[in-house]
């Protein structure tokens, strides 16, 4: 299902539903101190955004299995989001549960079934880490309405109205990476019911405008090591030969996140002369291969290998853990590349780093900071107005080609397959 016909479904089938969900949920949230009682508790964490977003929620994942150990989490996500919680072993298969946006009819039916199983499950608690989505704010009523409801309220934003679905109303602030956000929304489960909007608290000792410190402890499975190996072999990549990503896709959400093609196909040729060991690897999904064709079509002399849809996100990050460098857009990948701490070079526009930058210390961000950017936030459903993406294409190529050798020469990284 395209993104337009999501945004609108989720305006005027969402608004009504909110209003109707809203009649026969609690107000207020039983006491957390009651929670504590139980021996286990059930948290269903609600997160249908891109896989991407789902990385700068771990530090608040983690955060909440150390204040509440007892706690038995669930997920509830669109299926790519879902491999990432799985891969990252945040939950048990069998607590992922997904929602098919593929169709209107496939949405509605799959959001039945994980409804009725979570029902099932008797959850104590939702956290939705979905912003201002009408979508997850109906899930969290229907699923859990009598338990605790956390998220994020519109407040002075009545455009962007989801009901009384929340018992702990989160205000939003545009000034704090999104990866404090989602450590509001844990904190807010702790808060004095009396102080809202929640949470009301001190400043902590993580600088508000970079990612909460986080170190990943994730390491590639090896048959998914070994089947990249033999990937890598059939495509005649030899030992001695550098490996860098390049992802020129973004997901079909913002597409104003794209640097022009030509300009990719420039960095190739600049490194490429720079280093002639240098071989660079193409990623993306199965319906992103025009891209690599289209690049490779602009650099016949060069060695570009396909990898898009060839790779499961175990697979992708095994192969991550093999090269040198990713250059990419703000995209997926940039969040994905720190998990097994690959070196990046991350191209922004119209949205800032100093909300959505990557975890880790391994990014170099090229940002040309224009007075309209960002232009796409929680308050617009991401839905930019810009028709131009001038902010990303004033990135020279030059720019970028100087970022991704003080990269190469900073963290020297595997140089051999």
């Amino acid at each position: 299902m395209k993104i337009s016909t999501m945004r609108t479904l989720d305006c005027l089938a969402g608004i009504p539903m909110c209003a109707a969900a809203s009649l026969f949920t609690n107000k207020k949230a039983p006491e957390i101190g009651q929670l504590l009682q139980k021996e286990k508790i059930k948290i269903l964490i609600i997160h249908l955004s891109e896989m991407g977003a789902a990385v700068p929620a771990q530090p608040a994942i983690a955060e909440l299995r150390r204040r509440l150990p007892q706690a038995e989490l669930y997920f509830l996500s669109f299926p790519i989001a879902q491999a990432l919680f799985q891969t990252l072993k945040n939950a048990p298969a069998d607590h992922c549960l997904t929602i098919d946006p593929t169709t209107p009819v496939s949405l509605a039916g799959s959001a039945l079934k994980s409804l009725q199983v979570l029902r099932s499950a008797g959850i104590d608690c939702v956290l939705d880490f979905e912003g201002y989505s009408r979508v997850s704010a109906i899930l969290g009523a229907l699923i859990c309405p009598k338990g605790i409801r956390v998220g994020m309220h519109p407040y002075q934003l009545p455009h962007l109205y989801r009901g009384s679905t929340l018992t702990h109303k989160v205000l939003y602030t545009p000034h704090r990476h999104i990866s404090h956000f989602y450590w509001t929304l844990v904190s807010a489960l702790f808060a004095d019911p009396d102080n809202e909007p929640f949470p009301q608290i001190p400043p902590s000792d993580f600088d508000p405008e970079k990612p909460i410190p986080y170190e990943f402890s994730y390491r590639p499975d090896p048959e998914d090591e070994a089947c990249i190996e033999r990937k890598l072999a059939l495509l005649n990549l030899n030992a001695c030969q550098d490996l860098v990503i390049v992802n020129p896709n973004s997901s079909d959400m913002l597409p104003l996140r794209k640097w022009p093609l030509e300009r990719y196909a420039q960095v190739i040729a600049y490194l490429r002369a720079y280093n002639p060991k240098t071989a660079f690897i193409v990623t993306g999904t199965a319906n992103e291969r025009a891209g690599f064709m289209a690049l490779a079509s602009k650099l016949p002399d060069c060695q570009i290998c396909d990898f898009t849809g060839q790779t499961t996100l175990p697979q992708l990050l095994a192969l991550y853990r093999r090269c040198r460098l990713l250059i990419t857009n703000d995209s997926g990948p940039a969040h994905l590349a720190p998990i097994v701490g690959l070196p990046s070079v991350v191209l922004y526009g119209p949205e800032t780093p100093k909300l959505f930058a990557p975890l880790g210390d391994r990014t170099k961000i090229i940002y040309e900071n224009w007075l309209c950017s960002p232009c796409v936030c929680p308050a617009n459903g991401k839905n930019s107005l810009c028709k131009t993406g001038g902010c990303l294409k004033a990135v020279s190529v030059e720019k970028v080609v100087a970022a991704a050798i003080e990269q190469m020469n900073k963290y020297p990284g595997p140089k051999s397959i």
